[in-house]
C-alpha cells in the first residue's frame, strides 16, 4: 500500500528512510531524493530489510512525516503480525512529528495480534471509498483525521503501458 504514494513524491527532494526495496529502488531510479535503507536481513516475501539488533540508523534519523502501511486498524489501534515489523515501526514512529496510515479500506476489518501503537498516535489514515460508515466513526470518535483518497490510474502502470 505504501508503494501506491511514491510515484507522487517523484518532483520532490527530500530524505527518505525506508526498509522496502521497491521504495527505495523507484526513487533511486526515477527522483533526486535522497534514499536511505536500514542495515539488516532480507525478507523476500515482505520485499523489506529488518533488523532483529535494531537499528542505529533508525535510532538517529527524524522525519516530519512517517507514512506506513499495516496488517490492520481498530479501536485498540494499528496492528500487524510480525514482531520483527513491530520492533521496526516501533523505532521510527516516536521520531516523527506525525504517523500517517496509508491503508486499504479492507485493512479496518482486519485483525492481527500484535499493536504497533494505539491510534491517539496517528495523526491520519489515507483509505479508500470502500471505507464503511462504524469505520469512519471509529478514527472520527478517536480524533484521527481521514483522507478518503479517489483512486486514479496508476502512474506505474501508465509509464509501461499496462
Amino acid at each position: 500500500t505504501t508503494f501506491q504514494m511514491v510515484p507522487h513524491l517523484v518532483s520532490k527532494r527530500m530524505a527518505v528512510f525506508t526498509n522496502s526495496f521497491p521504495i527505495a529502488e523507484y526513487l533511486l531510479h526515477n527522483s533526486r531524493s535522497q534514499v536511505v535503507i536500514p542495515g539488516g536481513t532480507i525478507y523476500r516475501e515482505q520485499n523489506i530489510v529488518l533488523s532483529p539488533f535494531g537499528g542505529v540508523v533508525a535510532s538517529h534519523f527524524y522525519a516530519r512525516k512517517m507514512f506506513m502501511g499495516c496488517r490492520g486498524i481498530a479501536a485498540h489501534g494499528v496492528m500487524e503480525n510480525d514482531p520483527l515489523i513491530v520492533q521496526s515501526e516501533l523505532a521510527l514512529i516516536g521520531q516523527a512529528d506525525e504517523l500517517i496510515i496509508l491503508a486499504d479500506s479492507s485493512k479496518l476489518r482486519n485483525r492481527t495480534s500484535l499493536i504497533i501503537c494505539s491510534l491517539d498516535a496517528v495523526s491520519t489514515v489515507v483509505t479508500d471509498a470502500g471505507l464503511r460508515d462504524e469505520d469512519r466513526k471509529m478514527l472520527e470518535n478517536a480524533g484521527v483525521g481521514l483522507i478518503v483518497a479517489d483512486r486514479v490510474a496508476d502512474p506505474i502502470e501508465s509509464a509501461s503501458g499496462a
